[in-house]
């Protein structure tokens, strides 16, 4: 008897993929993701860079946008690179978070709270994220008054520095909604 031909298998066209809240905020014109570490996101052309992260949007807010920095311009750790947004969502959740590209010749961010919680960014190959979510007390329930502020170090070969940021003045980052 003769062997069965096998029936081809066609392929199946895949669904457009979704636009997520970052993709119609990002300012830049043919903007990419190139990195994501949680809910942040690197998205980049051949001129600039910007980051955007998702984590006030849970709650039908927009995504929180960081400043855009051209690609040629120099990008060193400085209070301003450094500084952090601040997050509430609507059941009470707050997010303090600082990202950006990797800078040259650093090993190690870490960001001091009040609370005395220490938080190392994470890294992956050209991208750095900074995210805490205290549970508790009051960074957690948005209550800033009078906290000491958070304390920035950065670490590597050829640097070792360190950052206070002021509450309000330091933690309010993002560019395209208040604080």
């Amino acid at each position: 008897t003769p062997t069965p031909t096998p029936t081809p298998t066609v392929e199946a066209t895949p669904e457009p993929t979704a636009k997520g809240p970052c993709d119609k905020e990002v300012p830049l014109e043919g903007a990419t993701v190139s990195e994501t570490i949680g809910t942040t996101s690197l998205y980049a052309t051949a001129d600039a860079w910007v980051v955007c992260d998702t984590f006030a949007s849970q709650d039908g807010g927009v995504p929180t946008l960081l400043e855009t920095h051209p690609q040629a311009a120099p990008y060193v750790p400085d209070r301003s690179t450094l500084a952090i947004s601040t997050n509430f969502l609507g059941q009470g959740q707050a997010q303090y978070f600082a990202a950006g590209k990797v800078f040259d010749g650093v090993d190690v961010i870490e960001y001091t709270f009040p609370d005395g919680k220490t938080v190392r960014a994470k890294t992956s190959n050209d991208f750095w994220v900074m995210d805490y979510r205290p549970e508790d007390g009051p960074l957690a329930s948005g209550d800033l008054r009078g906290l000491k502020p958070i304390v920035v170090s950065v670490e590597g070969p050829s640097t070792g520095a360190g950052w206070s940021l002021e509450w309000g003045k330091d933690t309010c980052a993002q560019r395209n909604h208040g604080c």
